[in-house]
């Protein structure tokens, strides 16, 4: 994961590895965890959702899933 600070125009590594590499998701930051909702994995579109957690830099996959698979979409 990278982070972008717009005040000093630098983007760093964030020291956290998603489960699964994955391009054209969403993402919403709630309190200390980021959600990352589908996207596509080199295979197909996904349906699934990965939490991050900030406080303990681990992130992981939701039981819960979209509805519908999609990629590059909003949140």
């Amino acid at each position: 994961m990278f982070t972008y600070n717009p005040e000093t125009n630098k983007c760093d590594f964030g020291g956290i590895t998603l489960p699964k590499p994955i391009e054209g998701h969403s993402v919403v930051k709630v309190g200390q965890q980021i959600f990352v909702f589908g996207g596509f994995d080199s295979y197909g579109v996904t349906n699934t959702i990965m939490r991050i957690d900030l406080d303990n830099l681990t992130a992981g996959f939701l039981v819960a899933k979209l509805a519908i698979a999609r990629e590059n979409h909003t949140s």
